[in-house]
């Protein structure tokens, strides 16, 4: 006579799940750190331009070549992680 047998226990018990961890690159920070700084050179031309006698020209024409400035450098950047790595 044929019994079904009963199942097998898994021997290997299954992984838990690890608590996530974050994971930062240099290369992320160095990002990081340039756009905050960025940020913080035009707020600071920004509150320069709101004192007397001061025009808003400079903060202006951070405001327009900033973000051109830093893709230019993240790509130099890059550039430069590739050619290490």
């Amino acid at each position: 006579m044929n019994s079904p047998t009963p199942p097998q226990p898994n021997p290997e018990p299954e992984p838990t799940a690890a608590a996530w961890q974050p994971r930062f690159s240099l290369r992320l920070m160095l990002l990081v750190m340039l756009v905050l700084s960025v940020m913080a050179a035009a707020g600071r031309y920004l509150v320069m331009s709101f004192q007397p006698g001061q025009s808003r020209v400079y903060f202006v024409l951070f405001t327009v070549a900033a973000p051109v400035l830093v893709l230019v450098a993240v790509s130099v950047m890059v550039a430069l992680f590739r050619r290490i790595s």
